[in-house]
């Protein structure tokens, strides 16, 4: 059996570990008590981000196409499998330290921009006095990420400091 290009099952079984199946799809490997889950795609805890900024922000991507199976689930299915494997990360973790949930989707994750797309942006500073604007259009031609908002959050700053 084949997990892939990159050869997931012959790494997995060299080092002893199993997977765990959901349909067709192998979601999880176990060995023993470890696990090593394959979705949600991560749980980004962004507090860290503003240390002592009270409570702490996680994000858990699902990156689905439209086709797969589990882009058709109810928002509080994946909700609740979120909730399930945070336990696993902070064996501390209490349901009753949740303060709100939500579940986005976008029909499209990425943007396929054109040769010169970089070109073709807007200049951050409008003509209006005092307003700049930006989006992750003015990530290009990086993916989204928090390096590139810090880095265009530095771009905008520079430019509103450049009009005194």
């Amino acid at each position: 059996m084949d997990w892939g290009e990159d050869g997931l099952y012959d790494l997995a079984s060299q080092y002893g570990w199993s997977p765990a199946y959901e349909g067709t799809n192998v979601v999880e490997l176990f060995r023993g008590d470890a696990r090593v889950t394959l979705e949600p795609g991560g749980v980004i805890e962004y507090s860290s981000l503003n240390p002592g900024a009270g409570p702490a922000i996680v994000y858990a991507p699902f990156y689905l196409p439209k086709t797969h199976p589990k882009f058709a689930r109810d928002n509080s299915e994946f909700i609740e499998e979120v909730l399930g494997y945070l336990p696993r990360l902070n064996p501390a973790f209490r349901r009753d330290w949740v303060l709100a949930t939500h579940c986005h989707r976008y029909d499209f994750a990425q943007t396929i921009s054109p040769p010169g797309f970089y070109a073709m942006l807007p200049p951050m500073r409008t003509p209006i006095e005092g307003l700049f604007m930006a989006d992750t259009s003015y990530y290009y031609p990086e993916d989204r990420s928090i390096a590139e908002s810090a880095r265009v959050g530095r771009i905008l700053a520079a430019e509103a400091l450049a009009t005194g």
